[in-house]
């Protein structure tokens, strides 16, 4: 229990990473437009970048509660239930990074039932310094925290492959 719950994090191709080296989908990516037509591209899971996710592992997380928030709009307050995520340091999560919480797991780590997927919002990470190790904040990384949202069962990522699938642990290599 001090580890938390096994959940697997979903880091997408983000723009400034991926412009020059990821092709675009070309199932749904328009080179005139710079959009997708399709909303639920199976190629690309709604990211327009050819595959859509760049890596997926296995990872224990600590799932809590996140700040009350409310927002005020035109319609009225919404008051959105959001979750926090602590989770260990690797494999670097960023903001709109994915992570899905499993209800159950198979014996060799494959997810058997999803509870949902979150996409985070700003993600923090913490780390511990022993010396002047002024702006190399990888050197000593203890954990990552973040806000997140759950989202709708509509969106084109639930078509990403996450059930039946072995997930493996981060183990300093992208695969």
């Amino acid at each position: 229990m001090s580890h938390g719950e096994e959940c697997v994090l979903i880091h997408l191709h983000h723009v400034p990473e991926a412009q020059d080296v990821v092709p675009r989908c070309p199932v749904c990516y328009d080179d005139i437009y710079n959009q997708g037509e399709k909303f639920d591209c199976p190629q690309c899971f709604g990211t327009t970048f050819d595959g859509g996710v760049k890596y997926a592992y296995r990872a224990w997380g600590i799932f809590g509660d996140a700040i009350d928030k409310e927002t005020f709009g035109k319609r009225g307050v919404w008051h959105p239930v959001e979750r926090s995520l602590q989770t260990e340091p690797f494999p670097d999560m960023w903001k709109r990074d994915l992570v899905v919480r499993v209800n159950r797991w198979s014996i060799d780590h494959r997810p058997l039932d999803i509870e949902g997927i979150y996409v985070m919002d700003e993600v923090n990470n913490e780390n511990i310094r022993t010396g002047n190790h002024f702006s190399q904040n990888q050197l000593h990384p203890i954990g990552q925290n973040a806000d997140l949202q759950m989202l709708s069962e509509e969106m084109p990522i639930y078509n990403y492959p996450i059930v039946g699938q072995v997930f493996h642990r981060f183990d300093g290599k992208e695969r």
